[in-house]
């Protein structure tokens, strides 16, 4: 299917229920949650400048030196695996 096709259909389903709130309501967290991941997952691969990794490194520094001095606790590691 088109993206013209996409859209036409889109908006056709939606004039079914544009006069339920609740429906709407449902719907526009549904989008949102799709764009925000679509956006996330392009900010995860864009690349990053020079700046962007000498920040990041430096605040990484930052944690385990946190972390050595018991200002900081270490997630369990079953936190870090969900997270991959």
């Amino acid at each position: 299917m088109s993206t013209l096709q996409l859209n036409s259909e889109l908006y056709r389903q939606l004039s079914y229920i544009a006069d339920d709130e609740d429906c709407m309501q449902k719907v526009l967290k549904a989008v949102k949650k799709i764009v925000a991941g679509k956006v996330a997952a392009q900010n995860e691969y864009a690349p990053r400048t020079k700046e962007q990794l000498k920040l990041h490194f430096k605040e990484a520094l930052a944690e385990v030196q946190d972390y050595k001095q018991g200002k900081k606790e270490l997630p369990p590691i079953e936190k870090l695996l969900n997270e991959l």
